[in-house]
């Protein structure tokens, strides 16, 4: 073994230098490596850097074991004094605020009064019709049941509208049975429209003018006689309809200013609530 490194080595010292020893060479450098460590330890400052090293790992892990932050990790290791000094400089405060009594008065407000309701004209009293047999039969046997006053279907409808047969009679005594539909005779008794009041309007010559509508809005509306013969003298009654004759009587509406909206061309563009306006805006 020794005759093969000794072989070796003279190989080797043959082939780089013939004046070169491997042997002194590998001692002289193992001796400079153990030098320069054992120098390396002889440093304060590398002495501080490992120190400051080791605590700032031992910190590190001991965050990552216990999830701290480093404020908990002060407190745990040195209590929280800040806590207690805040605890032992602010003393409990009581505040005694006194009840607040407000007297309230007690206010009545008024009921405002209910506008006036207007009354619906007192019904029918109340007839024993009997059956629509007993009915037809005590027209015919007065005559009713014909021609030329009432049908058996205008009958039938009329006992529908419960309008009794002494109604019937006074219509033809008066001489209006043959005259008014049975649609006209139901409006005109369960309105409560007198019969005096279809002679008047027979008499001045409007009954066959006026429809039942526009008689029964007439009617409860109070527009006299005297309005309508003025309407009719100055051409209005026909072109006008219940709404507007009623609207122009409650409101004072002449027939004067109707010319005059006439002569001047507005007439014709305005409605009755326009009109209605401009004779208030004048009057």
């Amino acid at each position: 073994m020794a005759q093969k490194e000794s072989r070796k080595s003279s190989h080797l010292n043959n082939d780089l230098d013939p004046s070169f020893d491997l042997d002194d060479y590998l001692n002289e450098q193992a001796s400079k490596t153990a030098s320069a460590v054992e120098e390396e330890p002889d440093d304060p400052a590398y002495r501080t850097k490992n120190v400051i090293l080791f605590a700032l790992v031992i910190a590190t892990a001991t965050l990552w074991y216990f999830d701290w932050s480093p404020r908990q990790m002060y407190a745990f290791f040195f209590g929280n004094n800040a806590d207690a000094a805040v605890t032992e400089v602010i003393p409990p405060i009581d505040i005694n605020i006194p009840p607040i009594e407000v007297n309230i008065p007690d206010i009545t407000i008024p009921t405002p009064p209910s506008p006036p309701v207007a009354e619906a004209p007192p019904a029918p009293p109340s007839i024993a019709m009997g059956t629509v047999i007993d009915y037809l039969n005590q027209l015919n046997e007065r005559g009713l049941l014909t021609d030329n006053l009432l049908s058996a279907f205008e009958a039938r409808e009329l006992y529908s509208a419960r309008v009794p047969v002494e109604y019937l009679v006074q219509l033809n005594t008066e001489g209006y049975l043959g005259r008014l539909s049975f649609v006209e005779i139901d409006e005109f008794y369960n309105e409560n429209i007198p019969l005096s009041y279809l002679t008047t309007l027979d008499q001045a010559g409007y009954l066959d003018r006026l429809s039942f509508v526009e008689i029964g809005e007439f009617f409860q509306n109070g527009v006299p006689l005297e309005y309508l013969d003025q309407l009719d003298e100055a051409g209005y009654l026909d072109e006008l309809s219940f709404v507007h004759i009623t609207e122009y009587y409650e409101n004072g509406v002449t027939t004067e200013f109707l010319d005059r909206l006439k002569e001047i061309g507005l007439y014709d563009e305005l409605s009755f609530i326009d009109v209605v306006e401009l004779y208030k805006d004048e009057n």
